[in-house]
């Protein structure tokens, strides 16, 4: 059985992943190269939050999982490589802050589509 939370997200990733695809290209026809980076660079950077705060919730919940140093790793992870990520942004490209704000606010329309997506069940539990 899976719960309702577990459809959830499998959804929601995968309208992340899809509006991480849609928005560079659409930013290429709208704007040019220059956006089209800046909104990819802001789409994998916030792929990069969910993905540490995806791997820290879930061995937090499983308590036989758990570990301080693992948790501790991940948060000192995320924020390593967000760092590393503004630092190679301001360094190596000429970065549209407009348009990396829409990359990272792409996770807005994921969310809006996958809680229309998501099958409703008012057990909270989904049948295969």
């Amino acid at each position: 059985m899976k719960t309702k939370t577990n459809d959830f997200l499998r959804v929601f990733y995968r309208q992340f992943i899809y509006c991480g695809i849609a928005g560079p290209i659409l930013a290429l026809l709208l704007s040019g190269t220059m956006a089209a980076y800046s909104i990819a660079l802001g789409s994998f950077s916030m792929g990069i939050i969910l993905f540490c705060w995806d791997q820290i919730t879930r061995r937090t919940v499983k308590a036989r999982e758990a570990s301080w140093l693992w948790e501790t790793l991940m948060v000192f992870l995320r924020y390593i490589l967000l760092g590393g990520l503004f630092y190679a942004m301001i360094r190596l490209f000429v970065v549209s802050w407009g348009w990396y704000a829409a990359g990272v606010a792409s996770i807005l329309p994921a969310l809006l589509l996958a809680s229309l997506l998501a099958d409703e069940d008012p057990k909270g539990v989904i049948k295969n």
